[in-house]
C-alpha cells in the first residue's frame, strides 16, 4: 500500500530547522514545502516498507553549477540529485530520489542539503508500506 508523507508530517525529523515560513503553493501536496538553508542541513525519515521516493519542486537561480540534495537509505550509498544548471522555472513534483527495492522492515532515509542557498524544496515522500504500518497515514490509491 503506497503512503504519502507530507514534508510537515511529524514523522520527518529535521535535524536542523528547515525554512517553511512563506513556502507552499496550491500546486504542492497539501500546499506545503520545506527548504534547507545551508549545506549539511539534514532531515531523517524512518519507515517500514520496501520502495521509496521523494519529491518536491526545484528551481535553480540560473547559475552554471546547479543546486543539489543528497539522499541515503540505512547509511548506504549517497545519491545526489542536482537540478540542471541554468534552470530558471520551477519543476513541480520532481522525483529527487528512488531507492532500489528494499527488504521488508524498518529503514531510515537521510536527506541532506548539498549546497547552501539552494532552491530545492522537499514536498512529500512516497513509500510502499507494510500493511501494519499504515494506521493514521495518508494513503495513495
Amino acid at each position: 500500500m503506497s503512503v504519502i508523507v507530507d514534508d510537515r508530517d511529524f514523522s520527518i525529523q529535521y535535524i536542523q530547522p528547515w525554512r517553511t515560513k512563506g513556502l507552499g503553493r496550491s500546486v504542492e501536496f497539501q500546499s506545503t514545502e520545506s527548504q534547507p538553508g545551508v549545506t549539511g542541513e539534514q532531515a531523517q525519515f524512518t519507515f517500514n516498507g520496501d520502495v521509496y521516493g521523494t519529491f518536491g519542486p526545484s528551481v535553480d537561480d540560473g547559475s552554471e553549477d546547479g543546486t543539489s540534495m543528497a539522499f541515503s537509505v540505512d547509511g548506504g550509498d549517497v545519491v545526489t540529485f542536482t537540478v540542471p544548471p541554468r534552470t530558471t522555472s520551477a519543476i513541480h513534483h520532481q522525483l529527487f530520489f528512488s531507492s532500489p527495492v528494499l527488504s521488508q522492515g524498518t529503514h531510515a532515509l537521510l536527506i541532506e542539503s548539498a549546497q547552501s542557498g539552494s532552491d530545492i524544496f522537499l514536498d512529500y515522500l512516497l513509500y510502499d508500506a507494510a500493511q501494519a504500518s499504515t494506521a493514521g497515514k495518508t494513503l495513495f490509491v
